[in-house]
């Protein structure tokens, strides 16, 4: 296929590969190599997968000093407005979970939050 059946392939076998990541540094290599096609469930997904790992392990301090984390903060950035309630919640989640306090994604999250307000429901 071409066009964008071709981008939401890459974008599911991508996201296969975040979830299957043994480590934080698998999450974030694949942040390295493929950022130019994450969209925003890939996004949601690295930061929610990034904060799990943290949480059960002592390497958060790692995880914030790497410099992957910034270009994934600012790629999710660029697409917060495309993202869910879910992906709101869940990378709101995961900023709280890293203490990643990184004011303009957290008032990104925030805004988007507010103008989905409504979207939202008891899951989210």
């Amino acid at each position: 296929g071409g066009g964008g059946g071709g981008a939401i392939e890459k974008a599911k076998r991508l996201n296969y590969k975040l979830k299957d990541a043994k480590d934080w540094k698998g999450i974030l290599r694949q942040v390295e190599i493929n950022l130019d096609i994450f969209n925003e469930v890939n996004i949601a997904t690295a930061l929610h997968r990034l904060a799990k790992i943290a949480r059960d392990s002592n390497e958060k301090t790692k995880i914030l000093r790497d410099p992957r984390l910034a270009s994934l903060e600012t790629k999710a950035q660029e697409n917060l407005k495309l993202f869910t309630p879910q992906q709101l919640s869940n990378s709101a989640w995961a900023c709280a979970t890293l203490s990643y306090n990184s004011m303009p994604l957290l008032r990104g999250i925030e805004q988007q939050a507010l103008l989905k307000l409504e979207k939202f429901n008891s899951q989210d």
